[in-house]
């Protein structure tokens, strides 16, 4: 194709432990994994996917955890984030703040729902049938059955609670 550059992928760095070490720092620290790749000497986030991926030297588990890391970082600097403009009388300033609070605040709770997702209280109401099932013979209870603490086998044993 015309126009097209040979030559290796972009950022096509080999791995070592030095470097995943260096990548899983700097998430912690609550930088990006882009940013992480545009600097000089470092792979693309396509690269170290692939690491992900391939579980090199146990990477994967250490990202995984890297990453809930830097979520703590966000939640520690979000309290920073929204004083850095407190007494600010620029609209557009204090506006351009709020939008990165929230959008950290989305990721977060989507990557990491059980620690910082939205607690939801689901109340039931209305009335719930309960159909038994005997063990023995796979038949149902009838509408006579008692199954109060634990009460339905031995009625069906002494033959009081079997349909006649």
């Amino acid at each position: 194709m015309p126009g097209r550059k040979t030559g290796g992928p972009k950022n096509s760095v080999p791995y070592s432990p030095e470097l995943a070490e260096a990548i899983l720092d700097w998430l912690i620290e609550g930088k990006t994994l882009k940013s992480f790749g545009e600097q000089p000497g470092t792979p693309s986030r396509k690269f170290v996917y692939e690491w992900v991926d391939q579980d090199r030297d146990g990477f994967a588990g250490r990202y995984e955890s890297a990453r809930r890391w830097q979520m703590e970082t966000w939640a520690d600097e979000q309290d920073e984030l929204a004083a850095a403009e407190l007494g600010s009388n620029s609209m557009p300033a204090v506006q351009a703040r709020k939008t990165q609070i929230h959008a950290r605040q989305w990721l977060m709770e989507r990557l990491h729902p059980t620690a910082y997702g939205q607690r939801v209280a689901y109340e039931h109401r209305g009335g719930a049938s309960v159909v038994v099932m005997l063990p023995d013979n796979g038949r149902m209870a009838g509408d006579n059955a008692r199954v109060i603490d634990g009460q339905a086998r031995e009625l069906l044993e002494s033959g009081k609670g079997e349909d006649s």
